[in-house]
């Protein structure tokens, strides 16, 4: 049969198409388009039998909170298809704030919502635009205050624009939602020791290494934190267990090495810095470090 014909694969769907029924030639285009294609069916499929059969036998309240989620739905749709034509991020937001205007209790609608903004939030950091990035995870805790990951990103983006107490509440929520969530304990631990309260760091950290011991950025944070109050060795410890498990990661190198650096163990603080390669590129405050260790060596 053709069920039999197909291999196994992805999970076929309107949004993610895999297995299609076009002309080969079709398939040269992006799944986007194709995926806008299915999707202006969908929705030119749906109307006439709703208004007919479900509408037309309702009266009175229900008839009017059923039409207006299916308004909502309407508008939701709209919303997509713009996405999927790569259109203005500020008309799909439009779309779907009257889409939840008209159905605000519609839990399914406001998740499908709020996955928009969280993946435009993701492209902007990408991009490294963090200010649209904020924007983003702004409006995804508005729209759903009870989402823990919302408050984590707008948290992360608010500490990279540079708001740390504003930072430090949305990720304090963030763990209130959540307490399990690793960063928001390990950013919020950050917060804490740039500010000199290192002991509400420790804590912060230690709860992250709780949740996740191989948290690889988390043991850098405590190693460095430890190896810079004085006991080098003993941060030593955590920035070893870091480097076993990511030893091309750039924050790891940096952190091993000065942490050798720091116990006195020059020639192996290089030997780390030279094993890692161009590590250091893009980042001033690693590659002042490396000079320094360096350095002493010559």
């Amino acid at each position: 049969t053709l069920r039999r014909a197909i291999p196994p694969g992805p999970i076929n769907s309107f949004n993610r198409p895999y297995y299609e029924f076009y002309s080969p030639a079709d398939y040269v285009l992006p799944w986007q388009q194709r995926a806008l294609a299915n999707h202006q069916l969908l929705v030119s499929i749906r109307g006439p039998d709703f208004e007919k059969d479900v509408l037309g036998k309702l009266e009175g309240p229900a008839r009017k909170s059923l039409l207006a989620a299916y308004e909502a739905e309407g508008l939701f749709l709209k919303g997509y298809a713009a996405q999927l034509g790569k259109e203005p991020s500020t008309e799909v937001v439009q779309f779907l704030d009257s889409a939840i205007a008209l159905a605000p209790r519609s839990e399914v609608l406001r998740n499908q919502v709020v996955a928009y903004f969280m993946e435009q939030f993701r492209f902007s950091f990408w991009l490294q635009d963090y200010d649209d990035a904020l924007r983003f995870a702004r409006r995804a805790t508005e729209k759903y205050p009870q989402s823990d990951v919302a408050h984590e990103n707008y948290g992360m983006a608010l500490l990279l624009t540079r708001q740390p107490e504003a930072a430090m509440a949305a990720l304090l929520r963030a763990q209130e939602l959540s307490p399990s969530r690793v960063l928001p304990l390990r950013a919020s631990g950050i917060i804490y020791a740039a500010q000199g309260n290192t002991d509400k760091a420790m804590r912060q950290w230690r709860k992250a290494l709780s949740v996740d011991p191989n948290d690889i950025m988390t043991l850098v944070a405590i190693g460095v934190q430890i190896a810079k109050q004085g006991s080098a060795s003993k941060g030593e410890e955590y920035l070893q267990r870091a480097y076993k498990l990511a030893p091309r990661n750039p924050a790891v190198i940096n952190g091993y090495a000065h942490a050798l650096y720091l116990a006195g163990d020059i020639q192996s603080a290089g030997d780390i810095v030279l094993a890692g390669g161009r590590y250091y590129e893009g980042n001033p405050s690693f590659e002042r470090i490396r000079a320094k260790i360096l350095g002493e060596i010559r």
